[in-house]
């Protein structure tokens, strides 16, 4: 009856990439096979021993077993694509949790859909809920028509669908319950927001452009450069490194700045405050301000860990007035993400923790220390079916 969430990352094993590209159903397969390991089908997969307390000389101690549930898959978009089979934006349904949310086309091309909504639709209401049962009756239709109809038309099928058939992947395996696909995927605002194309990433270099195009011959990133070297955070013991604005934008208004997560976060604080203190108070780019505060007041509840958990309402609605403004300002940069942001607070409200992964990411040279020193013993973990 108790929920619980295992908060210590721990490297679990090492597969080599040679191995990984042998076996059948490659990520989906070990996906699955860890299910297994960890979540059987039958019985209880924990023991433990606690002491209880009593009125006798001695404590009695007692053993009892549990069974604890899957609960959801954390990770950016291409590892959720490469452990479900989802076609992330390659699809023509473009998110995994949604039915009825596309991308690959223009969103007058949906104005005559009674139910299809483009991935820049702002109203969280219009968005169908893929359920397990409806998505694993999806795949076994896919099965179904694999060697029935011409490839051509499978592969139009499955992008259709929006995910691959394996009769290796987790949707078709045995473990696909306990895995309860698309429900326990947790969209990571991590890759969502600050990293790889972000959804902040693109405002940041097209809130720049914007700025610099209110006087071309004014120095306005240099001054932004000094006043980012001004600004020190009293809690942090190591300061983030100062960059080079200059550097780091994209000339291409399409396009998003070239920073890590870390320095996206530090890019959000140093452009606020100079939105606040500079931007605000002269009156221009006001609608770009107010959107870009939309953006860093969710960061902020974001980055407050669990703390978060009960503010989910709050960040869910910053998210919708953010989405709206958005989409008003810079069209031309929308991306698929802009849509799985819409989903993060949800995600938070129904696992009750905020995940993200930067503590993954941190333990990167964790593992692969480990792996230097043991890579050559690590092996395989195969079954019958990995091998069939």
């Amino acid at each position: 009856g108790s929920e619980m969430c295992i908060r210590d990352r721990f490297t679990f094993c090492f597969i080599s990439a040679k191995d990984l590209k042998k076996t059948k159903g490659k990520d989906s397969q070990l996906f699955r096979l860890i299910l297994k390991a960890f979540f059987p089908l039958e019985g209880f997969n924990f023991a433990t021993t606690g002491v209880c307390v009593s009125s006798r000389a001695e404590p009695a101690v007692e053993s009892f077993w549990f069974r604890a549930c899957f609960g959801c898959l954390v990770a950016d978009a291409d590892a959720i694509a490469k452990v479900t089979k989802w076609r992330t934006a390659s699809g023509s349904k473009c998110c995994a949790r949604c039915q009825n949310v596309m991308g690959r086309c223009a969103p007058e091309d949906l104005q005559n859909e009674s139910d299809l909504v483009h991935y820049t639709c702002g109203d969280y209401d219009k968005f169908i809920p893929f359920k397990p049962q409806e998505l694993a009756e999806l795949y076994r239709h896919l099965g179904e028509q694999q060697g029935m109809i011409p490839k051509r038309e499978f592969d139009k099928l499955q992008q259709a669908a929006g995910y691959n058939y394996s009769e290796y992947g987790i949707l078709s395996s045995d473990m696909g319950p306990i895995a309860n696909l698309p429900d326990t995927v947790f969209y990571d605002w991590m890759h969502t927001v600050v990293s790889n194309g972000g959804v902040a990433q693109f405002e940041i270099n097209a809130l720049l452009l914007r700025m610099k195009g209110l006087s071309p011959h004014n120095p306005i990133i240099e001054n932004l450069d000094k006043f980012s070297r001004t600004i020190t955070f009293p809690h942090i013991e190591k300061q983030p490194a100062k960059l080079k604005f200059a550097d780091r934008m994209n000339k291409n208004e399409g396009c998003h700045i070239r920073a890590f997560a870390a320095e996206t976060l530090y890019l959000v604080v140093v452009l606020g405050l100079w939105c606040q203190w500079c931007l605000a108070p002269c009156g221009v780019l006001e609608e770009e301000v107010k959107c870009f505060l939309l953006l860093g007041r969710i960061v902020y509840l974001l980055r407050m860990r669990n703390n978060a958990v009960p503010k989910w309402r709050l960040l869910h609605q910053l998210i919708v007035q953010h989405h709206e403004l958005f989409m008003k300002l810079y069209p031309e940069v929308a991306k698929p993400k802009l849509h799985y942001l819409m989903h993060i607070a949800k995600c938070i409200e129904q696992f009750g923790v905020n995940l993200s992964c930067f503590s993954m990411e941190r333990k990167h040279k964790e593992s692969k220390y480990i792996a230097s020193c043991a890579f050559r013993t690590c092996l395989l973990y195969t079954s019958d079916a990995a091998d069939e």
